[in-house]
């Protein structure tokens, strides 16, 4: 993996732009996604689900 988010070594508007519709195609079919060749996708999926902000921000109250 040459960097380790979409365009840089750190985290930009792509990032955070795109997000919101990756996980959500991720949703639709976990295991799918889980099995498929997009291995640095899956990586840079669970960089922001499984950081301290998006689980304090998606906590079920």
């Amino acid at each position: 993996m040459k960097n380790h988010f979409l365009l840089a070594n750190r985290i930009n508007i792509a990032d955070i732009a795109l997000f919101p519709f990756i996980r959500q195609f991720y949703m639709v079919d976990p295991q799918w996604f889980a099995q498929s060749d997009y291995k640095s996708l899956r990586g840079w999926l669970h960089f922001f689900l499984d950081s301290e902000l998006f689980l304090t921000v998606m906590k079920k109250r």
